[in-house]
């Protein structure tokens, strides 16, 4: 992927249309402080009335971002680009410990109206997740109102400079069972 005229947000996206999804990518951050964001969208489709800027480029979808802080902290954040020109967040987590040195995976789903989210360090799977949010369909609702976005759409991520490195793209489809992987 590679910016616009009008920003410097790089973003990948398939068009393989999902409602029910799972999107994992591996990124690794190399040691410039310049674009310190990498997200992954789900269920996004191209809408008139989307928001036009930052991540959401025309598109209603909900994205899960990695916010960098210092090249030494992460924390998750939750975003809907709704349908109707609404950007906002859903939620934001705590930071935690970061390392350039290695790589992490960052895990978005969408079952129904919930979203969950997970990154995890991938030098140390055994640990488990090092952020892990589930926002529930209630709380989704609450915020978005009639911007929802329930319909199928494709999967995708990207970042805000290019600073970052993707090894891995995998999208699995919880409604058929499917299993897309894109590996360098």
């Amino acid at each position: 992927a590679k910016p616009t005229e009008y920003t410097d947000t790089n973003l990948v996206h398939s068009d393989y249309a999902m409602q029910n999804m799972t999107v994992n990518v591996t990124f690794v951050k190399d040691t410039n402080s310049k674009g310190q964001v990498m997200a992954v969208g789900i269920r996004s489709t191209q809408n008139d009335n989307a928001w036009g800027y930052g991540y959401c480029q025309g598109y209603q979808k909900y994205l899960c971002n990695v916010q960098i802080k210092n090249l030494k902290k992460a924390k998750l954040e939750f975003k809907i680009c709704g349908t109707n020109g609404l950007y906002e967040d859903l939620y934001v987590t705590e930071l935690v410990s970061f390392s350039t040195k290695h790589a992490y995976k960052l895990s978005f789903s969408a079952l129904g109206d919930a979203l969950h989210c997970q990154l995890y360090d991938t030098e140390d799977y055994a640990a488990g997740p090092l952020l892990d949010h589930t926002v529930n369909a209630s709380e989704v609702h609450r915020i978005a109102g009639n911007e929802i976005v329930s319909l199928a759409g494709g999967g995708e991520f990207g970042s805000y400079s290019s600073t970052q490195y993707f090894t891995n793209f995998d999208v699995f489809n919880h409604d058929e069972g499917t299993y897309l992987q894109y590996a360098q």
